[in-house]
């Protein structure tokens, strides 16, 4: 193809993108964790201390974010920042492989514009693109797996689909969503038997035995350690059983009445790029590529967005997954429309033409989003973005909390902020980092409810915290009060020593209150926010030996047994 860019000036725009992308994020670094950040965090927190996922942490998400975590902050460290530097790697890696495999299907130009519409698209606000979610996570092995796909193609060895499927699973236990992209690569597998009208005998032994062992090796490797290491039990309930039940919580219908507020969200910051996808997808299927690259880029779109329907919650974030697709699609819309509008010959006119156009449409979020990016401080951008919750309290009431603590003295967050476990490096007095299954209307909520109790009872934790926000639990008119009857008379045990209350909409004004001050203040009113910080009170030696018999005998019982909640509510 004529204009073509030479080797070195791709490489060079390359670096100048990656380059660009790490600049946006170095501002972002400092923005406190949300929820789930705050879960990978502190589960990877226990990895590094050589604990197994599901034994003091529970959660439906697949181990791999936690191991991933761990690893990022055994390289940058166990902060918030050095998460936040790791995503900065993880997401230069995805953006060198979106452009690797863009070049790979199309040609170099396509690649760069790929990378470039993917640096610019992860990092927007509408996907809370400066968080380190788990699709963050999932994209850089899917990402590799394709590649590795194309290269099976092109050159066959059994090598390179036992290597596709084997990235692809690593993305799976990231989080359940990836499977997705082992979906899609056995689509596109399943075209080019159709396509080549292949035999079946030998495509099965040249391609999908190799796929499929590779493909189905992290999962059973996973399983085979967690069986070891004693917690298969709550690692099978949590993230398949009751995962099947949390998909089941919204009806397609509720669905529909939320999925163009948050389409808004993450489409109308870079509304040019997912506008220049829809042409690019329409131009790839006429464009002849000996590896079907528009069949390729079809299914890739078709089930990267398919990734974010399971459960109908469409958050934003789970369009992440989808991004890498719409990045190469949108490239392939403006080199195409570049070549319609100013040709494809030589000379310096078609070229700037189409450099114009891209521009354009590639620097439209920036300037959309140039508050976020450039002019919000890292705690406005979490106010900003999700209002009255309390993301950066968390690293205040966490800083108290260890400067109070003594040595082994555990904490037991009532709510939902598994963040203030990860800053304030104090165990969990239970596994349940979230209380949001406690309410919803499943079968196993009751179980959980008591479960609970019964850890924060047996493990006697020094310190409550008590947060009385709406996000942090997700209260429901069925919902289960159990848990709520029981804290009411729990904490009497306890005397206040903190209290923050968050304030208004727009601005979120936060006061806090501390020892004398805060046991002074009278709680506010139910409809607002606050958070109360408790520490138990002195007491009779007799008693607090008994309190540390059944502590140690908690903790002796804590295992899988006692996780799988799910048994027990059967």
């Amino acid at each position: 193809m004529t204009n073509q860019p030479s080797q070195r000036s791709t490489w060079i725009t390359l670096g100048l993108i990656l380059i660009c992308a790490a600049g946006l994020r170095l501002r972002l670094l400092g923005v406190p964790l949300e929820r789930d950040e705050g879960e990978y965090a502190y589960a990877g927190q226990l990895l590094l201390e050589g604990l197994p996922p599901y034994q003091l942490a529970y959660n439906l998400k697949m181990p791999g974010s936690y191991a991933a975590y761990a690893g990022l902050m055994a390289v940058f460290g166990q902060t918030h920042t050095g998460i936040h530097l790791g995503l900065l790697f993880v997401n230069a890696a995805s953006i060198l492989l979106v452009f690797l495999l863009a070049r790979r299907l199309f040609d170099a130009r396509v690649g760069v514009l790929a990378a470039a519409a993917f640096a610019v698209l992860s990092i927007s606000r509408g996907v809370l693109g400066f968080t380190a979610n788990a699709e963050q996570l999932v994209l850089p092995p899917a990402l590799a797996g394709m590649l590795a796909l194309l290269r099976g193609v092109q050159a066959p060895r059994r090598f390179w689909f036992f290597l596709s499927g084997l990235l692809l699973g690593v993305g799976f236990l990231m989080k359940q969503h990836g499977s997705f992209f082992i979906l899609f690569a056995a689509s596109y597998l399943l075209y080019l038997d159709w396509e080549g009208r292949a035999s079946l005998w030998r495509t099965a032994l040249a391609r999908w035995l190799p796929f499929a062992a590779g493909a189905l090796l992290p999962f059973g490797a996973t399983c085979l350690y967690l069986h070891q290491a004693g917690v298969f039990g709550a690692f099978w309930f949590w993230v398949f059983r009751y995962a099947l039940e949390y998909v089941s919580q919204v009806s397609p219908l509720d669905a529909i009445s939320w999925l163009p507020g948050n389409l808004a969200k993450v489409v109308g910051p870079c509304l040019g790029l997912w506008l220049f996808a829809g042409v690019g997808l329409i131009a790839s299927q006429r464009r002849p590529a000996a590896e079907s690259a528009g069949i390729y880029l079809g299914l890739l779109a078709f089930w990267s967005l398919l990734s974010v329907v399971p459960g109908f919650y469409f958050r934003p974030h789970y369009f992440i997954l989808a991004l890498p697709a719409v990045a190469i699609a949108a490239a392939q819309g403006l080199d195409w429309a570049g070549r319609r509008l100013f040709g494809a010959g030589p000379g310096w006119r078609p070229a700037a033409g189409s450099l114009l156009l891209s521009g354009l449409v590639l620097l439209d979020p920036i300037r959309v989003e140039a508050p976020y990016l450039f002019q919000w401080s890292p705690e406005q951008v979490s106010r900003r973005s999700y209002g009255i919750e309390p993301f950066p309290e968390s690293l205040v009431i966490a800083e108290q909390l260890k400067r109070r603590a003594a040595p082994g003295d555990r904490i037991a967050v009532i709510g939902s902020e598994p963040q203030i476990y990860f800053y304030s490096q104090l165990r969990s007095a239970t596994g349940y980092l979230y209380t949001y299954s406690l309410m919803e209307v499943q079968p196993f909520a009751l179980a959980m409810q008591e479960q609970m109790i019964r850890e924060v009872e047996l493990n006697a934790p020094a310190f409550l915290v008590h947060v009385h926000i709406d996000g942090s639990w997700g209260e429901h008119a069925q919902s289960q009060q159990h848990i709520f009857e029981w804290l009411e008379r729990y904490q009497e045990g306890f005397e206040r020593i903190g209290l923050v209350v968050l304030e208004g909409e727009d601005a979120i004004l936060t006061r806090y209150y501390w020892d004398e001050a805060a046991r002074q203040q009278v709680l506010p009113a139910a409809e607002q926010s606050w958070i109360a910080i408790l520490k138990r009170k002195p007491r009779p030696a007799a008693d607090a030996a008994r309190a540390a018999t059944r502590a140690s005998a908690g903790r002796r019982s804590h295992g899988p047994a006692r996780s799988d909640a799910g048994r027990r509510a059967s």
